[in-house]
C-alpha cells in the first residue's frame, strides 16, 4: 500500500481511471453489429430499464432518514409518481424525468 502518493500516482491513476471509462464507452460502439443480433444482448436491451429504475428507487430508499421529519414523503411520492408514470407511459425516460423533478420538487418544499 502506498502511503504517500506522488503527483505521479496520481497521474497515473487518473489516466487509467480515464482509460477504463472511454474503453467502457467505446465498447458498444465497437462491436455493435456483431451484438444487436445476439439474443443475450436483446434481452437485456429489454430488461434494463426496469433494472436502473430498481436501483435508483433502491438507493435513494437505503439513504433515506425514516425517523426525521419529512419521513420519506418526497421519495414515497416521487416513487409512486414514477410508477404511475410508467405504468401509463410505458417510456422509462419519461418517468425517469418527470419523477425526479418531482422528487427535486418535493425537497425544495419540504
Amino acid at each position: 500500500m502506498i502511503e504517500h502518493w506522488t503527483y505521479s500516482d496520481y497521474f497515473l491513476l487518473a489516466i487509467s481511471c480515464m482509460i477504463g471509462t472511454y474503453s467502457c464507452r467505446l465498447f458498444p460502439f465497437l462491436f455493435a453489429k456483431y451484438l444487436q443480433g445476439h439474443d443475450i444482448f436483446q434481452y437485456l436491451n429489454k430488461q434494463l430499464p426496469a433494472s436502473i429504475m430498481i436501483i435508483l428507487a433502491t438507493s435513494g430508499v437505503i439513504t433515506t432518514k425514516w425517523q426525521t421529519y419529512p419521513f420519506a414523503l418526497p421519495e414515497i411520492l416521487a416513487a409512486i409518481l414514477a410508477l404511475i408514470i410508467h405504468h401509463l407511459f410505458k417510456q422509462t425516460l419519461i418517468s425517469l424525468i418527470f419523477s425526479t423533478c418531482f422528487y427535486m420538487f418535493l425537497l425544495v418544499l419540504f
